[in-house]
């Protein structure tokens, strides 16, 4: 069995959190855990609907937002351990493929798979009150718990160089580079 290390974030916590870092962990988890109940209300619109819908062109279209998703978040995942694994960018930040692009290509994929469940459901009864799942999820991965904690992280690791990244590329919707504030 791998055993991985503890992410940069959470050993940033205990160190803050010290002898409390236990509770915290526990309603941090206890916080998340809630979040994603809430979402898997969306969920229920599908279960609930007595009908037989067959897909039609939103659930066409929330099938390739999906996949697209998916692809897209293992491909930047895949792009991160591959520029960690080389000894040569230690230190370094990542911006190379997605991450060229957007400063966390990975959250973006994962938001748009919440893109996708809304348009999955949008055709049934009380299907957009769905809407909230994609809002919620952008808000705590962009204020919240991914871009803003792990941000930090890189200012602190990285310094200048990141800074430098931050100036120049997307915080979250891919885009073309900008130019670098010197």
């Amino acid at each position: 069995m791998r055993v991985y290390p503890e992410e940069d974030g959470y050993l940033a916590f205990r160190k803050a959190w010290g002898d409390k870092a236990s509770p915290g962990y526990v309603s941090c988890f206890s916080i998340a855990g809630c979040t994603f109940s809430v979402t898997l209300l969306a969920f229920a619109v599908v279960m609930s609907n007595d009908q037989i819908n067959y897909p039609g062109n939103w659930q066409y279209l929330a099938i390739c937002i999906f996949v697209l998703a998916l692809a897209g978040e293992g491909l930047a995942d895949s792009q991160l351990e591959s520029f960690k694994k080389d000894p040569a960018n230690r230190g370094k930040v990542c911006q190379s493929g997605l991450w060229q692009y957007s400063r966390h290509p990975n959250y973006f994929f994962e938001w748009l798979v919440w893109v996708a469940f809304l348009f999955f459901v949008c055709n049934y009864p009380a299907g957009l009150y769905s809407f909230y799942c994609p809002a919620m999820m952008y808000f705590f991965l962009t204020r919240v718990t991914g871009i803003k904690a792990t941000e930090e992280q890189a200012l602190r690791t990285k310094g200048d160089a990141y800074k430098k990244y931050q100036e120049s590329t997307s915080a979250f919707f891919p885009w073309f580079k900008g130019k670098s504030k010197e």
